[in-house]
């Protein structure tokens, strides 16, 4: 369904604005993003997708939060001009930022940005424990020693599938902030009526 807009997104109106364009080009980060988070996932390397999986939700963030707000999205494009820019750029997209400002269009959809915001930290998109841990193997050495490995690529069915699971939440929530953006193009493209199924078990 992502792949479906993003090849129907010149459909769009009045496009010239870069708070208009910018956010558009950003909807086609958004799916690249999922792409690879997806194959990274059903690959075995569920934490290294986290990563991309971020990525996606952020991109995604991002492109809502620049949608008709000029001044933000030059703060964007202009980063790396200076340290100046870069430190207006970094106080302008502060996650709590992104956060706020789906708030103020979606309260469900601000929630459940958060709490995936913070599953994909929790699941190795930070360096921490738990994506550590899940993907540590210990083998226990006949001298009473040990010998401790990082498991790449898991194949434990319960992981993967943990890993597919949330790749499918992240596009879904991709799906609910663009369809908030562009409600017309989601009806017009049937691409609304499509995601109660989309998000069914998930």
């Amino acid at each position: 369904l992502l792949g479906h807009f993003v090849e129907n997104a010149s459909r769009v109106k009045n496009k010239a604005a870069v708070s208009v364009g910018l956010p558009l080009l950003l909807v086609i980060r958004t799916h690249s993003a999922f792409r690879a988070a997806a194959s990274l996932a059903l690959g075995g390397a569920v934490p290294e997708s986290m990563a991309a999986q971020r990525l996606c939700l952020e991109t995604a963030g991002y492109s809502a939060m620049m949608q008709g707000n000029e001044s933000l999205s030059m703060i964007w494009l202009n980063r790396g001009d200076d340290d100046e820019a870069k430190a207006a750029a970094r106080n302008a997209f502060r996650h709590s930022n992104v956060r706020n400002a789906l708030e103020k269009r979606d309260h469900t959809i601000a929630e459940i940005y958060q709490n995936l915001y913070e599953y994909m930290i929790d699941g190795g998109a930070h360096l921490n424990e738990r994506g550590f841990i899940d993907s540590l193997e210990v083998q226990r050495l006949e001298d009473g020693g040990a010998r401790l490995t990082q498991i790449y690529l898991q194949a434990e069915p319960e992981v993967l599938k943990r890993g597919a699971r949330a790749v499918g939440k992240i596009g879904v929530c991709a799906l609910m902030i663009f369809e908030m953006m562009y409600p017309d193009d989601f009806r017009e493209l049937g691409i609304t009526e499509k995601i109660p199924r989309v998000r069914k078990g998930l």
